[in-house]
């Protein structure tokens, strides 16, 4: 690891970078700086495409939000989520786009309001076409800054992604996206619930690849399905009995109150699948109404955990 100390603000911010990389921890937010550095001569010559600003409120149903595993440990929750958008494209060349967005949602929650939570943040995306026409397949990359505040204290935190995708369109009523995703969040270093373990419980990193197929039934009627695999750190949480029973397998633990007084989160490995489809029916030109349901399944050691996610949203682009 570099210990060198520079005054010049720039040299030190790149010293930090250079840091980073050697000792195997280069984050999303590294990558989205450089990223945003090496664009930013491009985009001051680009041409301005239009602006970008959409708004949707979703409500949906869980009934795992805790990824418990027995079922007498399960707490359900209504969640009301807003998200609000607003940003613009940047044409770089014929088949290249950028796109820098400032984002903002919220997570509201019926039963539980202490995991109540607001997410503000950045996002940028270049997207490269492959050719000419309206069925040539094309590349992505994405990467994005968020600061999670919570009701909760312990739950406050700094997110970040960066993500590869790739798609095309088979048909005029078919199209496929293939994405993965690394995500990293940085979370406090809370005091431990078992001698020897961390307490950093929500600092956390997983990668996620999915698989995405659209199928255009009508011309208002959109037919979303796919699958999503997860290998990394998930939060579950259970009766602080459970602590010496999964003393092995456990990261990070703290004890959390949130739920009750007797609870305890942990941090765990774990292999998640997801299975998921949505149908989108389209208003107009601007809005759509769409149902979504969502299967998750997950495997930590011998632990298994189930979630069904039920949701409705409203979306409206300007």
């Amino acid at each position: 690891m570099l210990k060198t100390k520079v005054v010049n603000p720039v040299i030190n911010k790149i010293v930090e970078i250079v840091d980073h990389a050697f000792s195997g921890a280069l984050t999303a937010f590294s990558l989205l700086t450089v990223l945003g550095v090496l664009l930013t001569p491009c985009m001051a010559g680009a041409e301005w495409a239009e602006w970008i600003i959409d708004a949707n409120v979703t409500g949906m149903h869980r009934d795992n939000i805790n990824w418990a595993y027995g079922p007498g440990e399960k707490y359900r929750d209504y969640i009301l989520n807003p998200h609000f958008s607003v940003g613009r494209y940047y044409q770089l060349a014929e088949n290249t786009r950028a796109a820098l967005t400032v984002n903002a949602q919220g997570e509201f929650y019926k039963v539980y309001p202490r995991l109540n939570c607001v997410t503000t943040g950045t996002s940028l995306s270049i997207t490269q076409k492959l050719g000419y026409g309206a069925r040539v397949p094309w590349l992505g990359l994405e990467g994005t800054i968020d600061y999670l505040d919570s009701s909760d204290d312990n739950r406050k935190s700094w997110l970040s992604t960066i993500a590869f995708s790739a798609g095309e369109r088979f048909s005029e009523r078919v199209d496929a996206v293939l994405r993965y995703a690394y995500s990293y969040r940085n979370g406090k270093d809370l005091p431990s619930a078992q001698p020897g373990a961390s307490g950093k419980v929500f600092n956390m990193e997983s990668h996620k690849v999915s698989v995405n197929v659209n199928t255009l039934i009508t011309q208002k009627l959109l037919l979303s399905t796919g699958y999503a695999f997860r290998y990394g750190d998930i939060n579950s949480t259970m009766d602080e009995d459970y602590i010496p029973f999964k003393k092995s397998h456990t990261e990070a633990v703290i004890i959390d109150n949130v739920y009750n007084d007797t609870d305890a989160t942990f941090k765990l490995r774990a292999n998640v699948n997801e299975i998921f489809v949505n149908a989108g029916y389209a208003l107009g030109d601007h809005s759509s109404i769409n149902l979504g349901y969502t299967w998750v399944n997950g495997h930590s050691y011998n632990w298994i955990y189930h979630e069904n996610v039920l949701q409705a949203s409203f979306m409206y682009s300007f």
